[in-house]
């Protein structure tokens, strides 16, 4: 039984190209304050050893938290005017999801206890993930729809249209493959979730059915 309604936005092209553009803009703003969290958070880590007790450290960056990154959108209009065609509240809420993300480190995956020996375990019991999974999955099954579990290992890697790896690292935000492939990293990765999810026992009967 659903409990939950379901509306579709019939934009006009032109609403829907802007709308894209828009999309676009804030993935990019999303990327570049999440590199920026992370490289600072390698540019400053150091080994446990007698050396921190015995030499002297540059000063360090502040560390960019959600109040010093929100802080950053006037200059971000002024630099980029493109970004000013772009509500405020919506720019806030790209550095909110950042916090989100950096302070509650998600995966893809539901292999909790091998997310636990990472550097980042302690955030992933905190997300309470295995917790979340469930939610997501009675919420779904409310609305009439179907939460699978996929892999996301290697998906920001392989390329999604012919299977090879392409190394990146964390700041590559760029897919660009010898098979003449080029899009955005998580463009690519999210090509690569849909067709694992695509295999799915349930989706393959629900095609069954449909023919």
């Amino acid at each position: 039984m659903r409990t939950a309604y379901q509306f579709k936005l019939r934009p006009t092209k032109q609403q829907a190209e802007e709308i894209d553009r828009w999309l676009s803009m804030l993935c990019a703003q999303y990327n570049y304050l999440l590199a920026d969290r992370f490289n600072w958070y390698e540019q400053n880590r150091c080994p446990i050893n007698a050396c921190p007790l015995v030499c002297s450290f540059p000063e360090l960056r502040d560390n960019p938290d959600y109040y010093s990154q929100k802080k950053t959108l006037p200059s971000l209009k002024k630099t980029h005017p493109h970004y000013g065609e772009i509500h405020s509240q919506v720019l806030q809420d790209v550095v909110k999801r950042v916090k989100v993300t950096f302070d509650r480190f998600l995966s893809g995956d539901s292999n909790v206890k091998g997310l636990v020996i990472s550097r980042l375990a302690k955030s992933v019991h905190d997300a309470g993930w295995s917790s979340f999974l469930s939610i997501l999955t009675n919420k779904a099954e409310n609305a009439g729809l179907l939460v699978i579990a996929v892999n996301a290992s290697g998906t920001s890697q392989d390329c999604s249209s012919c299977g090879v790896k392409v190394p990146k690292k964390l700041h590559e935000r760029w897919h660009s493959c010898q098979c003449g492939c080029s899009l955005d990293r998580d463009h690519n990765a999210a090509i690569n979730i849909k067709n694992r999810a695509v295999g799915h026992s349930v989706l393959k009967a629900q095609r069954l059915r449909a023919q």
